[in-house]
């Protein structure tokens, strides 16, 4: 593997954290989640086409496309599913036989 892709994979990676933690801390509205997301994946795609070194290649125009829709599956993720993940338990009744509490 090139080094210069394994660059752009770990960087892609650390960046897409970091944003997705981001947006999540700070309750960001989907709109502004799903644009932010594809424009970080053009971003990247762009590094990948820059990363294989053949401007305009098949391969670089491949990943300027694939990666803007990895990039909107997790906007789906960060608005949809990990909300869910992350949000506090309702409290859980407590059951009362006889007046008295069950452990």
């Amino acid at each position: 593997m090139n080094t210069q892709v394994l660059f752009v994979l770990i960087l892609t990676w650390l960046v897409g954290s970091v944003t997705a933690g981001l947006l999540i801390w700070y309750n960001a509205r989907p709109r502004l989640v799903y644009a932010v997301f594809i424009a970080v994946g053009l971003l990247s795609g762009g590094a990948y086409d820059w990363a294989y070194g053949m401007g305009g290649s098949s391969v670089g125009w491949l990943m300027l496309v694939v990666c803007p829709l990895l990039w909107l599956q997790g906007a789906w993720l960060v608005t949809r599913v990990l909300p869910r993940w992350f949000a506090p338990a309702p409290p859980r009744p407590s059951r009362k036989q006889n007046g008295e509490l069950e452990a």
